[in-house]
């Protein structure tokens, strides 16, 4: 539990959590109807066991593959849903961008 836990803190997904969690979870993840890399083992191991790998669904991906990086993870925890947000933030880097390059005819800059 502890090694793949990070409540609603988006800085402590890490490469290290993400590691650690794989090599906790890896034998379990077939527990989750989402794994799409291997067929259910709930049947076999039984709903207790697979109830006590619950974090580890976290490590699945949308397309049913395994998290690799705390890229992935942080993607798949945290990305915003609402086109409006990623509107509004692509909006705000083309300003940056704009800000940071444009000098018009100011050679100095």
């Amino acid at each position: 539990y502890d090694a793949c836990y990070f409540g609603n803190d988006e800085s402590r997904v890490t490469q290290e959590l993400v590691t650690k969690c794989l090599n906790v979870c890896q034998p379990r993840l077939c527990c989750f109807d989402s794994y799409k890399l291997e067929s259910s083992c709930r049947a076999t191991v039984g709903e207790d066991e697979c109830e006590l790998f619950d974090l580890c669904e976290q490590m699945i991906t949308d397309d049913g593959g395994v998290v690799k990086t705390f890229i992935e993870l942080d993607l798949n925890e945290f990305e915003e849903d609402d086109d409006s947000v990623h509107e509004s933030s692509k909006q705000l880097i083309e300003k940056e961008v704009y800000d940071a390059c444009y000098f018009g005819d100011d050679e100095s800059r």
